[in-house]
């Protein structure tokens, strides 16, 4: 579910990280690693790994109605058309390769972000909450990198530093991303959104969003 293989387009999104290099944000391995920390921190870890929580725990109950409540709610979480396009059309590629991967497996049909689907499936899977988190952090944490290595000038080395560093933060975020309650779902990072918004209308580009 988190191998860069799968078939649901995830390597051609850089999640505003394109734009945060086009404004300036981004130019080396130590902003790199800033933006990375920040994003981590407070966007994904207030944000997508707190409602994949909390639909960990509804898919369990076989509850849709909560299920479609958390997409909404994450969905008004991203900023920009290209954050909300992002997650919708992994999600609908995502289900389409589940529906004929795993016919047996429940699934709800009101749901259609790909990090409410991923809940949903891993939950399905008897796959353990905090493992699943920390292996869809460390999935993104890959493909940030991945794109970085294509938007400046950083080499394989320096990447795979960066991937060790922040190894050793992610069971932490995986635990706090538990103790968020519904109600405080929701972190605005206007660096984030005022990239990914400008990204919308960049003219040359190599990623989606």
């Amino acid at each position: 579910m988190t191998s860069p293989n799968l078939p649901i387009g995830g390597f051609s999104w850089s999640q505003g990280l394109e734009g945060a290099v086009s404004l300036g944000l981004v130019a080396d391995q130590e902003s790199l690693c800033q933006w990375l920390e920040t994003v981590l921190s407070k966007s994904l870890v207030y944000n997508e790994l707190a409602t994949m929580s909390h639909a960990y725990q509804a898919s369990s109950r076989q509850d849709a109605e909560t299920l479609a409540h958390l997409d909404h709610l994450l969905m008004a979480t991203k900023e920009t058309k290209e954050l909300r396009d992002e997650s919708l059309q992994m999600g609908k590629a995502l289900q389409k390769m589940l529906r004929e991967t795993h016919p047996e497996i429940w699934l709800s049909l009101e749901t259609y972000s790909y990090e409410v689907l991923f809940a949903e499936f891993v939950q399905q899977q008897s796959v353990p909450i905090d493992v699943a988190l920390a292996a869809f952090v460390w999935s993104w944490l890959e493909n940030q990198v991945m794109a970085a290595t294509r938007l400046i000038s950083i080499g394989q080395v320096a990447t795979q530093k960066i991937l060790v560093q922040f190894q050793q933060t992610i069971p932490s975020l995986v635990t706090q991303s538990q103790t968020i309650g519904e109600d405080d779902i929701g972190f605005s990072l206007p660096s984030l959104f005022f990239s990914s918004a400008c990204h919308e209308s960049q003219y040359s580009r190599l990623f989606r969003s």
